[in-house]
């Protein structure tokens, strides 16, 4: 079965195209148009990691006809509507057990720390007296990440489609059992790449700066702040939102340590070379006109990836304009040719930088040495992976 989500308008009405193996065609309606993930496909993700095959899109591909569907085209069989009301006299438990995981892991993508612990405190909550299996909840966590910020990165007319089992090829599967193999481990849980992805996602050592063909957009527009390629003019704006943020910036950005106008005057000189070299590509975070920190797309990770980099002025923090300095980036590093991935990489201690990439759906993938090491931190970089 097939299922297609256009991206629509901001506030149309959403919906799904589902063509059925049997060549049957419904539209499902769901909510409001916009940049959040669907809640349809939230149940998809859902189901497909967890193999529920008795929840919301296994009883569609069964022949489950919702309140919610509009025939579209194809020959329905004579016994459909017999068939779809003896499936929905069954299905209110599945439906609501169902409801229940995809609210359980939609919680837990949305956790800093994805952790057995964390999982089971929000089970506990949700579906008291059951056992899961907390790492089929952290695989599927990731999955909903990453698929939240594919959403997010779509322009209105773009889609996303997605294959569904047919009825005789999807098991029933839960992720609840009698065991709970993390149940002995309370830290980070850290799902094994797939192996479609094992080839994309090898880490590569080679941290010397690399050169890009292609080059970005010198200024990006998104929402609240403005990206713009920095230009020598910005040297007294630049040394005053570092100077303003110096205590802000000093646990875990080393070269904030010594900032002075010569620091500020050297920075600018080089990030003109590395943007005419290919390099680096480092803007400004502006807001209201004002520069409210920094952020760059780096090639120093091998052929076929890209780092983000950023910092705020220590008064524009937690109003997201971080996070959507870095969606912005994603955005552009994946629009040049060849980029296959983006990382971004923090001291395991700094835990606010470290929110950015779990929103916007990156997974962590492994941690490394920091060069040079964050003053306050560990010297130990967790780092973080989307992968196109």
């Amino acid at each position: 079965m097939r299922v297609t989500f256009p991206r629509l308008p901001d506030h149309a009405r959403g919906y799904a195209l589902i063509e059925r193996d049997d060549g049957v065609v419904y539209q499902l309606y769901g909510g409001t148009a916009g940049s959040r993930l669907p809640h349809d496909i939230l149940h998809l993700v859902v189901e497909r990691e967890l193999r529920i095959g008795d929840g919301i899109w296994g009883g569609i591909a069964a022949g489950v006809v919702f309140d919610t569907m509009r025939y579209v085209r194809g020959r329905r069989a004579s016994q459909a509507a017999e068939r779809s009301g003896q499936l929905l006299r069954g299905f209110s438990r599945p439906r609501q057990r169902a409801e229940l995981l995809a609210e359980l892991v939609s919680s837990a993508a949305s956790l800093d720390h994805l952790t057995a612990a964390g999982i089971r405190r929000l089970a506990a909550d949700r579906l008291p007296g059951d056992s899961v299996d907390t790492v089929a909840i952290a695989v599927a966590a990731r999955a909903l990440q990453v698929e939240a910020a594919r959403w997010a990165r779509l322009r209105v007319g773009e889609n996303l489609c997605y294959d569904w089992p047919s009825p005789a090829a999807s098991g029933p599967g839960s992720p609840s059992g009698p065991g709970d193999p993390a149940a002995s481990g309370a830290g980070p849980i850290v799902p094994a790449p797939r192996a479609a992805d094992t080839r994309l996602c090898s880490w590569v050592r080679d941290r010397k700066h690399r050169r890009m063909n292609a080059r970005p957009a010198e200024v990006i527009e998104c929402g609240e702040v403005t990206l713009r390629r920095h230009r020598p003019d910005d040297l007294d704006a630049v040394l005053l939102a570092v100077t303003e943020s110096r205590d802000h910036l000093r646990p875990w950005m080393p070269w904030a340590q010594e900032y002075s106008r010569a620091s500020a005057e050297e920075f600018l000189a080089k990030a003109g070379r590395d943007w005419d070299e290919g390099t680096a590509f480092n803007y400004a975070i502006t807001s209201g006109g004002a520069i409210a920190g920094g952020c760059s797309l780096m090639a120093r990770i091998g052929p076929g990836g890209l780092e983000i980099g950023y910092w705020m002025h220590q008064a524009y923090t937690r109003r997201g304009l971080a996070t959507a300095a870095a969606a912005a980036l994603t955005e552009q590093a994946f629009m040049l040719p060849g980029v296959q991935r983006v990382e971004i990489v923090h001291d395991e201690l700094n835990i606010a930088s470290g929110k950015i990439p779990a929103r916007l759906g990156f997974a962590e993938v492994t941690r490394r040495p920091i060069n040079p090491p964050s003053p306050e931190g560990t010297g130990t970089g967790v780092v973080w992976r989307l992968v196109r």
